[in-house]
Order: C-alpha cells, then sequence, then structure tokens
C-alpha cells in the first residue's frame, strides 16, 4: 500500500504541473483566438475584410492557431490520461494484491471468514483514504502552482490597494508630483517626471506629436493607470487612496476609443433620465449639426432592429461629446473628442468646451495647434516630458 502510495502520489503532482504548465504556454495562444473569434463576427471587421480582401489572412492564421491549440490539447490530455490512467491501475492492483493476500490466509486457515471479512473491509477503506488525501494534496499543489502567476504578476504591477477615503465635495486642484509611467515590460517612460497643478476653472489643451505621452497623461490623470513612480494629488490627497467610483461620478470623459452599446436606446446610451435633459440634449445636437436624432427612444443602432439609427464615425464623436456635457461634472476630460469630425465641426465642439465650461476643470488632447487657442493653458509633451507650457488666460 505504502508503495504505491507514494508511487501514485508522484504521478499526480507530475499530472497536476503538467496541467498548469500546459494552460500558462497556451495562454497567449487561447487570447489570440478569442481575439480572432471576435474579429470573424464583428460587422466592422466584416466591412475591412471584404473592402481590403484579408479573409484568406484571417483564415489561415486563424486555423493556424486553432490547429496548434488543438494538436497541443490533445498530446497534453494524452499524457494526462496516461498519468490518470497509471495511477488507477496501481488503485487496482493494491485491491486485488490485498484481495489475494487476505484470500491466502484465509485458505490457510489463519483468518476466519469474520475476520477476513473485516480486515478486507479496513483495508480496502484505509486505501480508499489514502488515495483521496493524495487528490486532495495533488490539487492543493496546483493552488500553489497557479498563486505563483498572481504573486509574480502583483510584484511586476506593483500596485497597493490602500484605504480608500472619501473625495473633497468641491475639487479645486488636481496636481502631479514628479509622475512617471512605463508601460508594463518595456524600458522607455512614456511619461517622465511630469509636474503640473490643474485648478478648477481652467481650461488646459495638450499637444504633441503620437507616442508623446498625451493619452497617457489622461488616462493617470482618470485613474486607468498607477504612475510607475510620483504622486497625483487630488485636494492634497494621494489619489491611490480616494473612492475611484466616487471619483468618476464628478468626472465626464471621452476617450479615442469611446463606446456605445447595441440592443438598448440612445436615450439610455447617452444616460438622459428627463425632460431637461432631452431638451439640453435636443440643443445640443442642433449647435453640433446633428440632424433626424430627435427620436431618443429608437435603438442605438441597426444591430438587432432594422429600424435603429446609423451613425457616421464623425456623428458618433459628436454623441460621444454630448453625453460628456449633459453629465455636467466638475472634472471634463477629453482624449482627442474631434479626431473624426470637419474643422467647422471640430471648432464648435472646442467652443463649447471651452467656452461653457468656465466653473470647471477642462483638460483635452488635440493635435490642431488652432484649436489650442481656446484654452487658458497650452502644455506641449514631447517624448513623455513637457517641455512647453503656454498661459493664454487673459483674465
Amino acid at each position: 500500500i505504502i508503495i504505491s502510495v507514494v508511487a501514485n502520489y508522484t504521478l499526480m503532482l507530475k499530472k497536476t504541473k503538467r496541467d498548469v504548465n500546459f494552460r500558462n504556454e497556451t495562454t497567449l495562444m487561447q487570447r489570440k483566438i478569442g481575439y480572432f473569434n471576435t474579429l470573424l463576427l464583428d460587422k466592422y471587421q466584416a466591412r475591412d475584410v471584404r473592402l481590403n480582401g484579408t479573409y484568406s489572412i484571417y483564415k489561415s492564421t486563424y486555423t493556424s492557431l486553432t490547429n496548434k491549440f488543438i494538436t497541443a490539447s490533445f498530446h497534453n490530455n494524452f499524457i494526462t490520461f496516461c498519468y490518470t490512467q497509471a495511477g488507477n491501475i496501481l488503485q487496482n492492483l493494491v485491491t486485488l494484491g490485498i484481495m489475494i493476500l487476505f484470500g491466502q490466509m484465509l485458505f490457510d486457515g489463519t483468518l476466519t471468514v469474520g475476520d477476513y471479512t473485516v480486515s478486507l473491509n479496513t483495508s480496502m477503506q484505509f486505501s480508499r483514504v489514502l488515495f483521496s488525501l493524495i487528490q486532495l494534496l495533488s490539487n492543493f499543489y496546483g493552488g500553489i502552482l497557479e498563486s505563483e502567476n498572481f504573486y509574480t504578476f502583483k510584484q511586476k504591477t506593483n500596485y497597493k490597494l490602500e484605504k480608500q477615503q472619501n473625495i473633497p465635495l468641491d475639487i479645486s486642484c488636481i496636481s502631479f508630483k514628479n509622475v512617471s509611467y512605463r508601460y508594463f515590460d518595456t524600458e522607455n517612460f512614456a511619461l517622465s517626471n511630469f509636474s503640473f497643478n490643474f485648478y478648477l476653472g481652467k481650461t488646459y489643451a495638450v499637444l504633441g506629436e503620437n507616442g508623446s505621452g498625451k493619452s497617457t497623461l489622461l488616462k493617470l490623470l482618470l485613474g486607468l493607470y498607477q504612475p510607475t513612480s510620483g504622486s497625483i494629488l487630488i485636494d492634497n490627497i494621494d489619489f491611490t487612496k480616494i473612492n475611484r467610483n466616487e471619483f468618476y461620478t464628478k468626472t465626464a470623459s471621452v476617450s479615442q476609443d469611446f463606446q456605445f452599446i447595441d440592443g438598448i436606446s440612445l436615450k439610455d446610451n447617452l444616460l438622459i433620465d428627463d425632460d431637461e435633459k432631452k431638451k439640453e440634449y435636443l440643443n445640443l445636437t442642433r449647435y453640433y449639426g446633428l440632424n433626424g436624432f430627435d427620436e431618443i427612444d429608437c435603438e442605438y443602432s441597426k444591430t438587432f432592429n432594422p429600424t435603429g439609427f446609423e451613425f457616421s464615425g464623425g456623428e458618433k464623436q459628436k454623441l460621444a461629446n454630448i453625453r460628456a456635457a449633459l453629465k455636467h461634472h466638475k472634472i471634463v476630460i477629453l482624449d482627442e473628442p474631434t479626431s473624426a469630425l470637419d474643422d467647422i465641426s471640430e471648432e464648435r465642439v472646442i467652443k463649447q468646451v471651452c467656452l461653457e465650461n468656465h466653473d470647471k476643470l477642462v483638460i483635452f488632447v488635440t493635435h490642431n495647434q488652432e484649436m489650442a487657442k481656446y484654452a487658458d493653458t497650452v502644455l506641449q509633451l514631447k517624448n513623455g516630458e513637457l517641455v512647453n507650457v503656454v498661459n493664454q488666460d487673459t483674465t
């Protein structure tokens, strides 16, 4: 029994370790397969595939990935099956050995029928308990191996969960103190030693070439990234200690990859919950030059309803800016909010953001230096560093 238990224990540990290693080694492959699954089912990707003739590339890549994963899975499952069956054979051999041993003793007269029955049942129960214990230890070992991934990730991200505090009722200043940020497993800093104070009642334009750190700065402002070094303070309270969800109730934002939800109404997408907001929405659509979108109870898209709306890229971006405006929050953060708009529409959006939010803290990223003239202060970034600050505030 002892020999078989040790052998079974060794086999189960090998099986568990192999399963964990297989999951680790194929994680990236499975992510790629999931990504291509999404692409093949996405209607916008379908349009680009048809126009650019890339279907054969999609198909060959997806087929190659799935074949590799199926082959790797089959190989791994076969080996783990062998481990499992070897363990089962050992258990059955132990059972057979016990029965033969006590059967021989019964025929020799060493044991009575009663002794044989009790001894056999006791030995069988004892071996089952030992093998069950082996399975539990094997599962525990697997948990330890899986947890190593978590601790490795935690050490690399250096993320610390601090005790959260309530955010100040009236935010007056957001301060960056020597903030640097480096993306995971990269050497260069996307933002380096950035120090600046953003004040309520002012508008700030952030300029810079692609890769200069503009979007990284805004994501740090929104708490989507944690600084690699330095600190972000909200009215002298460390941002890591502030209740993030409460902070978002005071923040309106538009990201470069903003999203609306198919299958629900335009009204719900824009969070219009009363007549006053609906009236404001209609005024903004007219100001932005959006016509024909008065029926806000219709579905946002035609994905699930042929009577739904169908928007162009520029119209979607205008709606994203309208959604941010309808929130009336004190902090407005916009990452290239006019990238899909024509010059006239772009100026309308920027003027509305800058001139009608004088009591708020507004920060927007733009590539158009002409639009930066409406901001009180212009920040110029280059290679992740703040290289110039121009104060245009005449008040």
